[in-house]
């Protein structure tokens, strides 16, 4: 009960106010008694009401907060032990020694009390020795994120399952832009039938058609020696670990007709707007062709290059378009350092 209930601070103003009350029906008994008499009756009688209102207003205030006490404890302890997060205790030894019910079911087991975390729980050690504040584990194929304080052996276990799953598929889902050049295809077709250059581009464009859809891959040809296609960072992750193995197809093939034609692939990827895209890939493609071409050039969001194939020797080239290439190429990494030296 609050102390400003059970003091005076209440009951001061009241008393104040009959004692004026009473004086100034004592001057009205000099002249009015019987007036005076009813005055001091009704002012005893609203006396006894307030008093015993007071203490009436005092017994049910008790009598809520101490319903209220017994409920709040009630939901404490049933938030305890039945809300979806895991709590647990463990001793010096890493021995458990207590834990909510939600988190013996994380671990399939009917209780935690007194088993070691080397049986249950071994991935979790490495985290309280190192005093890791928070991290992600994995326990029976669900993952959950781990919130340690040190100072009272206490663990939170809160299952983020879910939350992982949407973060990756949003991470596989990213678009990515790609450029395909075909290397020589210039030196390759000068000179040629349109009957035989027609065969050529059938060729390359089915290749290339068939490589598309197997992937899932939107593909769309922008001239006769470009190719732009559409997919996300999934479907490049299976093309990463196919090693980009299109490269080598399409050598080979056009290999047998006796016109060895090449691939220079530039990737735009990250977490950026579609024209950002665009510029990423074509600055990819540039570096790969830089490069003597037949390879595939990544340039990644932090900085890094990663480049696929680039089998075939390269074969110098005199061409304007390279000359541009290579300078396009050079102007980007001096613009990019700090420190150029020159000799």
């Amino acid at each position: 009960m609050p102390s400003y209930f059970k003091g005076g601070k209440l009951r001061y103003p009241l008393y104040g106010i009959v004692a004026i009350a009473a004086i100034l029906l004592v001057f009205i008994a000099f002249q009015y008694l019987w007036v005076a008499i009813i005055g001091f009756l009704l002012l005893f009688s609203l006396f006894y009401t307030a008093v015993h209102g007071e203490k009436s207003v005092i017994k049910d205030t008790e009598e809520h907060i101490s319903t209220l006490s017994y409920r709040v404890k009630k939901v404490g302890e049933e938030a305890l032990l039945e809300m979806p997060i895991g709590i647990m205790l463990i001793n010096d030894e890493f021995i458990v020694e207590w834990s909510n019910p939600f988190m013996a079911a994380c671990f399939h087991e009917n209780t935690l009390v007194g088993k070691s975390l080397y049986e249950i729980g071994e991935q979790i050690i490495p985290l309280i020795k190192q005093d890791i504040e928070s991290e992600i584990v994995t326990i029976h194929d669900r993952k959950y994120r781990v919130d340690l304080k040190l100072e009272e052996k206490l663990l939170y276990f809160f299952d983020v399952t879910d939350q992982v799953a949407t973060v990756k598929r949003y991470e596989s889902e990213r678009n990515v832009i790609a450029i395909i050049f075909l290397d020589n295809y210039d030196d390759a077709t000068q000179g040629m039938d349109d009957q035989t250059k027609s065969g050529l581009n059938s060729t390359v464009t089915s290749l290339l058609n068939d490589w598309a859809l197997k992937h899932g891959i939107f593909l769309k040809r922008t001239s006769s020696d470009r190719f732009v296609i559409l997919l996300n960072e999934k479907i490049y992750r299976e093309l990463e670990n196919d090693k980009f193995s299109i490269l080598d197809v399409v050598r080979d093939e056009t290999t047998k007709k006796n016109v060895p034609l090449t691939l220079s692939i530039g990737v735009g990827i990250g977490d950026m707007s579609l024209p950002d895209l665009g510029v990423q890939a074509q600055s990819s493609l540039d570096l790969a062709l830089g490069r003597g071409g037949d390879q595939v050039a990544i340039k990644l969001p932090n900085g890094k290059l990663k480049f696929y194939g680039g089998k075939t020797n390269p074969m110098e080239k005199r061409t304007r378009v390279r000359a541009r290439v290579i300078s396009h190429a050079l102007k980007e990494l001096i613009v990019e350092s700090d420190k150029v030296i020159v000799m």
